[in-house]
Parts: structure tokens; C-alpha cells; sequence
């Protein structure tokens, strides 16, 4: 992968798909990963670590997932030794409790906390990590 990669760990197809629409619209020769729950997506870090690969510089993860949620990766992640100045985490949620807000400002991985739905002028400004 090269460093032009952003990855959507959500369980919602929908809005992996919507999403995957507005980001190719802002930028077209983007790569796009896409996961349905985070075990998934810590194996593939797993995997381009173990082989040397560029990891994504932009993740937009979910905190609510069955399996593995958004916050048990980020547990696992934080456990495999990634370089987190190379990979921009932003949480996209549906969810508004303050509690799950808070939480993510206290990560120091976690660069933002969005709401869903969310607006391609949201997605331009993290697409500037990436491009």
C-alpha cells in the first residue's frame, strides 16, 4: 500500500459504500481499504507490519461493531507497535454520548470524532493527510 491508502473499518455497507463514492470523487487514484470489524482490520496491520508494507495514513473507524469494536482495536493496535505519526485515526460514529466523545479525545491516537452522517467538507479536510 502506499501512503495515498485511507481505511474504513464500519460494519454499515452503506455507508462504506457512500463513503467510498464521496472519496473517490476528492480524489480519484486513492486506494481504499474496507472492513466490516476490527479483527479483520487488525490482521491486515498485523500482516503489513510483518511484511514491511506501508500501513494506511488514514483510518475512519467505528466505535460500534460486533466482534471486535472500535476501541478493542484501537487496544490491539496500540499493542502491535504501529507508528501512529504515520496513521491519522479519525472515529466516525453514530453514536453522540459524551461519554464515547470523551473517550476519544483522551486518545492520544484518535485525531478527531465525527458524527454520521458525515459531509464530504469533513472528508476533504481529512483527505489532506492523505494526498
Amino acid at each position: 500500500m502506499s501512503a495515498n491508502t485511507i481505511c474504513i473499518i464500519d460494519d454499515d455497507k452503506i455507508y462504506q459504500s457512500l463513503t467510498k463514492k464521496i472519496l473517490l470523487k476528492l480524489v480519484p487514484d486513492i486506494q481504499i481499504l474496507q472492513f466490516l470489524d476490527g479483527s479483520d482490520a487488525l490482521e491486515y496491520f498485523k500482516e503489513c507490519l510483518a511484511s514491511k508494507e506501508n500501513l494506511p495514513s488514514v483510518v475512519l473507524l467505528d466505535i460500534n461493531m460486533p466482534y471486535m469494536d472500535g476501541w478493542d482495536f484501537l487496544s490491539n493496535l496500540e499493542t502491535i507497535s504501529i507508528d501512529f505519526t504515520k496513521v491519522n485515526i479519525h472515529v466516525v460514529s453514530s453514536s453522540i454520548a459524551l461519554q464515547d466523545m470523551e473517550k476519544a479525545k483522551s486518545n492520544a491516537h484518535i485525531i478527531s470524532y465525527i458524527t454520521k452522517p458525515v459531509k464530504p467538507e469533513i472528508l476533504k479536510n481529512i483527505m489532506e493527510y492523505v494526498v
